[in-house]
Parts: structure tokens; C-alpha cells; sequence
């Protein structure tokens, strides 16, 4: 009926080629209201409601029947039933209006489930959080509908909306499953490797620790303030080997290097606190202690071995064409924190204090004396009954004014082992230069010399004695050595 109204008001160009073809309605029941016949014959009527015909101008005017009891009333796309002759003049609406709805063709909407299915996949690829990931799908549907909302009404298009959003929501869901199934199985199956990973980079007393004791302060944020010995060993001279080496072949034989040294850390019970650079921190008592004699016997066995490591590790370099590596080593002991320190993103388990800054300045003075291992004085008395140690200066370190006494170890004592004849010359040497009487040091010196040629600190303590005899200090001269570096 619409194609033939069409026909007869001559625009027959404006029924649709595709039949049948959907239509955007006008609006609700009622939209259009009918008006009775018979006011056309009534002319008061006639004159007030349609103005003697001019109302009819120019409009298309459909008669039909109206009214309940002709039950011409159909089910409409707006849930709600409507007149014929209403549905009538809506169909004709939407021709003379281009009103038309056109529902993309199969291959579209199976191209919009596909990219809903990528979407959902990207989602979880690229967004490990599933609350995140839940609020970004949820912008994407709030987005497709937003799209689909736009195109039918400002294009009439109808896209498939129902399959997209089924598609990416149970593809979110289920990639959040997914990944919680898998994490959950993952976990089961490396937890059995977390001990033996953990424990290449701290010592088994750590792991023990943190696995075993859900209660430790390592688990925490907070920290302990603990009596510890700390070592701290660096190689000498390895920012210029840096700059020449081929770096493959550097960081193996760097690697080769740390697997010994660490080894023996741990081999001793100590705890790997962390690599600076070329540099190795450990520590004992920090996290488990077998008192604070025992921990300082520990660190200073374990620095002991390392210098015969390198010893090793040197005649097998030397031997593949490698350069040779001469480190220093500084063990001090005294009161540190010990905790899980970092931020949110990362923690390591490390010792902080005054202490461990000593400690890394006694490894800093082994450059000043020429020697490879040095001792702080609260180390000494712990390790005297289990190594024979020689004094070596008493110096204030950079950033402190308290001097401290440092010492050197010569060997292992063992049972039935005297100390060598000249430790005690060289003993009264340093008595002598502290008190001001350089003469009688630089003899006690010379002495040393004689039994031990080449001896770095003899050499070193001669030279400042002629410096001293030739240049008197002042009355308040205590022997400090005052270091201007780190």
C-alpha cells in the first residue's frame, strides 16, 4: 500500500529497491493520533479542527478502522501493540524520510566477534591485573554499545551486538580464570624450585628464613637491630680492565670469580647481601647467629679462603691467557639493622648502620697499606684465638673522627704454632711510632725488613718516619692516620 501511495504522489524513486526492507518508527502509539470521519461532515468542525481543508494540504491522510472493537492492533518493534493504519503511516514516514534500517551483512558480524575475541585476548596478554582487566572490558562493551547506539541512530545501522559482547565477556572471563588456574599451578610446580633459586643468591639460613618462618621480620616491612660481622671484598683496579677487556669474556671470567667467593660465603653460613658492581657484601648474624665469636670466625675464614681461592683462580687464568685479578677485603663488626628493605616494587634482605659504612671504609684502607685483607678492631679480640693478626695503623676513616685500629691477619693458628720472631718487632715498631719515638720504630722497622724484604707495611711506616723525624708533629701527636679517601 505504501509502494502504491508512493506511486501516486509521484515519487515512486522513494520505495526501497531491497523488500522487505526494516524502518526506524516514528515513535510510540499514538504518535500519529487518528481523528473520527465524521468530523468531516460536521462543519463546525470542518472549520475549527481542519480550517475548511486547508489542514489536508499537502498531506497524505490514510482512512482506516480505529477502535477497540475492531482489534486491528499489532505487535510492534517498541513493545507495544499498534493500529494498522499507524503502522501505515509509519512505514510511509520512513520512505519519505529515507528512514530506513540496514543490518550489516554475515561476514561483518563475523568480523566484529572476531575483533571482540582479539580484543579479549590483548586484554589479558597486555594486563596482568584481572580487577584492571575487568574495568577495561567493561570500557570496551560500554564502548561497542556506545558505537552501536551512534550508528543506528545517526546511519540507521543495525550491527550484531548480542555475539560481541557474549565473545568478550566470556573470553575475558575466561582468560581470568585461566590465568588464576595457571598461576595457582605454576606456584605448585615452582615452589619445589624456589629453595634451591633462592639460595644461589642468599645463603640457606635466609631461605630458611623467609620459607619456613611466615612470622620472620624479613617478612615484614620492619627490620632488627642485630650484632653482625660484615665483609666486604673488592677487586682492585677493575674499572680500567673494564675499558680494555672483551666483555663476554670478562663477565665469564667475573662470573667464575663470584661463584667461588660466594660459594665460600655460603659454605660458611653467611648471607649474600648483595653484588656492587665488582664488589661482594655479606654478612653474618644477621639473620641466624651462632654467636657473635663464632659469626666473626666465620667471616674471617671465609675471607681468609678467599684470598687462597684466588691464589687458584689467578694460575688458571694466567694459564688460558686471562688477566690476573687482586682484590681487598674489609671485615668489621658491630650493631647494624637488619630487615627487608627496598620498596613496594622490590625488597632485598640487607644490613644498614654504621658499622657496615666502617666496614666497606676498612676494605677501602687495604689500598692505602698494599695489603689484600683488613680487620676493624671490634673484630680483632672475636678471632685472635683462631688467627694470628698484626696491627697495621690506627687511622680515621672519611666522614669520622673517631679513630679505630685496624689489623691484618698472617695466618690460621694452629695448635703448637708459634707467631713468627719478627710480629713482635714489627708490634713494637707500632708501640714505638704512637708514642712519638720514630728513631726507635724505624729500627724496629729495618728489622722487620731484614727478615721479611718487600714488606709493604715496614716500607710504608719507614718512609713516614723519616717524613716524621725530618718534620716533628705537634705535642698532640696520637699516631692517627687520617684517610682522604673511600
Amino acid at each position: 500500500m505504501v509502494a502504491a501511495t508512493l506511486r501516486k504522489i509521484g515519487r515512486p524513486d522513494l520505495i526501497p529497491e531491497q523488500n522487505p526492507v526494516a524502518i526506524r518508527f516514528a515513535g510510540s502509539a499514538g504518535t500519529f493520533p487518528p481523528r473520527p470521519v465524521f468530523e468531516l461532515f460536521v462543519p463546525t468542525l470542518w472549520k475549527a479542527n481542519f480550517h475548511d481543508g486547508v489542514f489536508f494540504k499537502d498531506k497524505i491522510v490514510i482512512v482506516g478502522p480505529e477502535g477497540n472493537f475492531h482489534q486491528d492492533l499489532h505487535p510492534t518493534p517498541l513493545d507495544e501493540a499498534m493500529p494498522g493504519p499507524e503502522i501505515q503511516l509509519n512505514v510511509l514516514n520512513a520512505a519519505l524520510h529515507r528512514d530506513f534500517l540496514w543490518e550489516t551483512p554475515i561476514h561483518v558480524d563475523l568480523v566484529m566477534i572476531g575483533l571482540a575475541a582479539a580484543m579479549s585476548w590483548l586484554a589479558g596478554v597486555m594486563i596482568r591485573r584481572p580487577g584492571f582487566r575487568v574495568s577495561i572490558l567493561t570500557a570496551l562493551a560500554a564502548a561497542y554499545l556506545g558505537a552501536l547506539w551512534f550508528l543506528y541512530d545517526q546511519k540507521g545501522l543495525l550491527t550484531v551486538s548480542a555475539m560481541p559482547l557474549l565473545v568478550l565477556g566470556s573470553s575475558g572471563l575466561g582468560c581470568i580464570l585461566y590465568d588464576m588456574i595457571y598461576d595457582l599451578v605454576r606456584e605448585r610446580l615452582e615452589k619445589r624450585k624456589v629453595r634451591d633459586a633462592l639460595e644461589r643468591y642468599v645463603s640457606r639460613d635466609a631461605v630458611r628464613e623467609i620459607l619456613d618462618n611466615a612470622e620472620s621480620f624479613l617478612n615484614t616491612l620492619g627490620g632488627q637491630r642485630r650484632n653482625i660481622t660484615v665483609l666486604f671484598s673488592d677487586i682492585r683496579g677493575f674499572t680500567q680492565l673494564t675499558e680494555s677487556a672483551d666483555p663476554q669474556v670478562l663477565v665469564a671470567q667475573l662470573t667464575e670469580y663470584f661463584d667461588d667467593m660466594v660459594g665460600l660465603v655460603f659454605a660458611h653460613h653467611g648471607t649474600l647481601d648483595k653484588f656492587i658492581g665488582d664488589a661482594v657484601m655479606a654478612h653474618w648474624g644477621g639473620i641466624v647467629t651462632a654467636g657473635v665469636e663464632m659469626d666473626a670466625r666465620r667471616a674471617v675464614t671465609t675471607a681468609w679462603q678467599m684470598r687462597t681461592a684466588l691464589v687458584r683462580l689467578n694460575a688458571s687464568w694466567k694459564s688460558r691467557g686471562l688477566p690476573e685479578l687482586a682484590i681487598g677485603i674489609g671485615v668489621n663488626h658491630g650493631a647494624a639493622i637488619v630487615g627487608s628493605i627496598g620498596c613496594a616494587a622490590k625488597m632485598e634482605i640487607s644490613a644498614i648502620g654504621d658499622a657496615i659504612n666502617l666496614g666497606s671504609r676498612i676494605e677501602g684502607a687495604t689500598k692505602e697499606y698494599g695489603l689484600d685483607l683488613c680487620l676493624g678492631e671490634s673484630v680483632a679480640p672475636l678471632v685472635r684465638d683462631a688467627f694470628i693478626l698484626r696491627s697495621v695503623d690506627l687511622i680515621v676513616v672519611k666522614g669520622k673522627t673517631k679513630p679505630v685500629e685496624v689489623f691484618t691477619v698472617l695466618a690460621e693458628r694452629a695448635p703448637g704454632t708459634p707467631e713468627p720472631a719478627w710480629l713482635a718487632r714489627h708490634e713494637e715498631a707500632v708501640r714505638a711510632y704512637r708514642a712519638g719515638f720514630f728513631a726507635a720504630a724505624e729500627a724496629a722497622w729495618r728489622e722487620v725488613l731484614t727478615t721479611q724484604p718487600g714488606d709493604a707495611l715496614a716500607t710504608i711506616f719507614l718512609a713516614r718516619c723519616a717524613d716524621l723525624r725530618s718534620h716533628p708533629p705537634d705535642a698532640e701527636w696520637t699516631g692517627v692516620f687520617k684517610m682522604r679517601g673511600k
